[in-house]
């Protein structure tokens, strides 16, 4: 268990233990893993080491601490996640109130730069900020398969429903509009 401080990375899909904590618990920088609060509300998330930090903490971002509802000096656990599988589809949806007077792509924009290269864990229900010129967008991780929580990677295929505009692509390919079907749950025939 290690009680919760202030992140230097903001990074919002980074956890840091020190380097002792990663030993014990058989972890390295990079790996992916289960971060759960004292309620079991979860977030998958990347670890990194610091050799600075003291045992028994464990660094995380305000974005994070909102996933978990948790606060400074709260206590999480860690859990190794070997079994996490890409992601073959996510939709995101973008909290509306944060895009007010937004006219670009949120794809192009936001989430293409965020995703790309990154290999970033998501977990259903999770909210994350991207920042980019001087507007910080908002967005929710809506569904994903598998469900739960997984890694969007190059071929994962992004939902992003806002309002009127509604958008799948891939990280790679240049985006295209394509129809959202409401009684189909991941866009399969698109893929």
């Amino acid at each position: 268990m290690n009680s919760v401080i202030d992140a230097v990375n903001q990074d919002n899909s980074v956890i840091t233990l020190s380097a002792n904590t990663m030993e014990v618990l058989q972890l390295q920088s990079g790996d992916t893993v289960l971060v759960k609060e004292s309620r079991d509300k979860t977030t998958a998330l990347i670890v990194i080491s610091d050799n600075k930090m003291e045992d028994g903490y464990a660094c995380v971002n305000h974005v994070v601490r909102n996933n978990l509802g948790i606060k400074h000096g709260d206590i999480v656990r860690v859990y190794p996640c070997d079994d996490i599988k890409y992601a073959k589809h996510i939709a995101i949806r973008p909290v509306l109130d944060t895009m007010e007077g937004f006219t670009g792509s949120l794809f192009e924009d936001y989430l293409a730069p965020y995703f790309r290269d990154h290999y970033r864990p998501v977990h259903q229900d999770d909210l994350f900020t991207i920042q980019h010129d001087d507007r910080e967008v908002e967005f929710k991780v809506i569904e994903l398969d598998p469900p739960e929580y997984g890694i969007v990677e190059e071929q994962t295929l992004i939902h992003c429903d806002a309002s009127n505009r509604q958008h799948c692509h891939r990280i790679r390919t240049r985006p295209r509009q394509v129809p959202w079907d409401p009684s189909s749950k991941f866009l399969y025939q698109y893929a």
